[in-house]
């Protein structure tokens, strides 16, 4: 599937599921503080930098059309975010945490690569492009624990195609992505 694929999807990359899937969680079962925190520190962090990060990209790196799309879709999730909350119950939560994700991830996979690309071509803007790859890099860090958590509560999986395909040049915990990313640890 190529970039403008991805993003014209009407909503990009959001995971559906199985009409009658049924949660593998208790009634009473609520979503984790750190879910909720990491979600928000991610979105936060894309929602903040892609206006700065798309301003340092050459011309013609991402189509303004493209840049706009991708900036609607973040806007979009950061939106939801103010929805997705500790302590909700996870059966009102896990829809909305799909559709969070889905364009958090499809974003993180089609920036990402690119700014890598930039950095490894454009010595110039390796050193600028770097603080933001880190980022890229932490969020994909913390992908994984977002959909196990998404894949944990209901009986059919987040589909393959949502999950993360940007390869982040350091790999790291969620813990050092966490700090990154100015994301607190937070219990239960």
């Amino acid at each position: 599937m190529n970039r403008r694929n991805i993003i014209r999807r009407p909503l990009f990359g959001v995971a559906t599921l199985a009409a009658g899937c049924t949660a593998f969680t208790s009634p009473n079962s609520t979503v984790p503080a750190q879910i909720v925190a990491d979600v928000n520190g991610v979105v936060k962090f894309l929602s903040d930098g892609l206006p700065t990060i798309f301003a340092l990209l050459p011309s013609g790196s991402l189509s303004a059309t493209d840049q706009t799309q991708i900036l609607t879709s973040i806007n979009t999730a950061n939106a939801l975010v103010g929805g997705f909350v500790a302590g909700m119950p996870t059966s009102a939560a896990v829809s909305l945490a799909q559709k969070i994700e889905g364009y958090v991830n499809d974003t993180v996979n089609l920036v990402g690569p690119i700014l890598n690309r930039i950095a490894t071509d454009n010595p110039n803007l390796s050193s600028k492009l770097a603080p933001w790859i880190a980022g890229f890099d932490s969020a994909a860090a913390l992908l994984p624990g977002i959909e196990a958590w998404i894949n944990g509560t209901f009986s059919v999986p987040v589909s393959p195609s949502v999950r993360s395909r940007y390869t982040p040049r350091v790999r790291m915990d969620a813990s050092t992505a966490r700090k990154q990313l100015h994301i607190p640890t937070v219990g239960g």
